[in-house]
């Protein structure tokens, strides 16, 4: 079905990996190419400066190795790229600069807070020029 498939995950979050992976291997086809990313929000400037750098570097180095990790386990093709800025910005900039044609990510039960923002998923919805299929995992009893 979909040459290109961009998988963003939020690792802080918990994304539902594992249901992400399969739909995503159900919408792809022989050939197709996966990128898994994950997004680091900026941090203000005035907390950045009292981090140390070799402490960012070391964190963009953990979530590089884990997703690396979750790209191997998954099986499927492709690569994995980290990038920093406000998630639905860059998860957009991405699907444009590379020419995606379907996106699978996961969304949480909206709360309150996404009334008034909305929420990343929403915004790459409404904003994207490809397919979005947005998994919601049900909640457990």
């Amino acid at each position: 079905m979909y040459e290109k498939i961009l998988i963003p995950l939020d690792l802080a979050e918990g994304s539902p990996v594992h249901d992400l992976v399969t739909i995503a291997r159900c919408l792809g086809q022989e050939g197709t190419v996966y990128t898994f990313m994950h997004v680091i929000e900026e941090i203000p400037a005035y907390i950045a400066q009292e981090i140390p750098g070799d402490v960012l570097d070391g964190v963009r180095k953990e979530i590089e190795a884990r997703l690396k990790e979750i790209k191997v386990e998954s099986g499927l093709p492709g690569e994995v790229v980290v990038r920093k800025g406000h998630p639905s910005t860059v998860i957009l900039d991405e699907i444009e600069e590379r020419g995606y044609d379907c996106v699978v990510m996961g969304s949480h039960r909206p709360g309150f807070a996404d009334l008034l923002l909305g929420s990343t998923a929403a915004r790459v919805v409404r904003h994207a020029p490809c397919s979005v299929h947005v998994h919601r995992p049900g909640t457990e009893s």
